[in-house]
C-alpha cells in the first residue's frame, strides 16, 4: 500500500524547508501554534467588529499588532528561490499591511468592518492555497 500526501498538505508540511535560506534550515516560528493564537484573536476582533461585544480599541489594536509582529517574522523567514517561499512571504507581508490598515481604521472609527473583512479575506486566501 502506497501513502500519498495531498499537494496542499505536503506544502504545509514542507513549510520549514520552503522558508530555509541558503540551503540551511533556520529556526522557524511555530506556525501551527501561531495559527491557533491568530484564530482565537481573530474571533475576539470579529466579535467586536460584528457588534457581539463592545469594540475595545486598545485590545483590538494590541491583537492586530500581534498579527503584524508574527507575520513580519514569518515573512522574514520565507527566503529561498522557490515560488512557494516567495508566495508565502508575499502573503504574510500583505497580511501585515492589512492589519496595519485595520488598526488605522479602528483609530479613525472609519470602515473598520471593511478593513477587517479584507484581513479575514487574506486568511481565507492563504488557507485556500495552503491548507484543506
Amino acid at each position: 500500500m502506497e501513502f500519498v500526501v495531498a499537494p496542499r498538505i505536503a506544502t504545509l508540511l514542507a513549510l520549514p524547508f520552503l522558508i530555509a535560506g541558503a540551503g540551511a534550515l533556520r529556526a522557524t516560528t511555530p506556525l501551527q501554534a501561531t495559527m491557533r493564537t491568530w484564530n482565537s484573536d481573530a474571533m475576539t476582533i470579529g466579535q467586536m467588529v460584528g457588534g457581539a461585544r463592545a469594540l475595545d480599541k486598545a485590545e483590538a489594536t494590541q491583537l492586530l499588532q500581534g498579527f503584524i509582529v508574527d507575520s513580519q517574522a514569518m515573512a522574514a523567514q520565507a527566503e529561498g528561490p522557490s515560488a512557494e517561499a516567495s508566495d508565502i512571504k508575499s502573503r504574510f507581508e500583505e497580511f501585515a499591511a492589512d492589519a496595519q490598515l485595520t488598526i488605522a481604521a479602528i483609530r479613525a472609527d472609519d470602515k473598520v468592518s471593511v478593513r477587517y473583512s479584507q484581513l479575514r479575506a487574506d486568511c481565507s486566501s492563504c488557507h485556500d492555497a495552503y491548507a484543506d
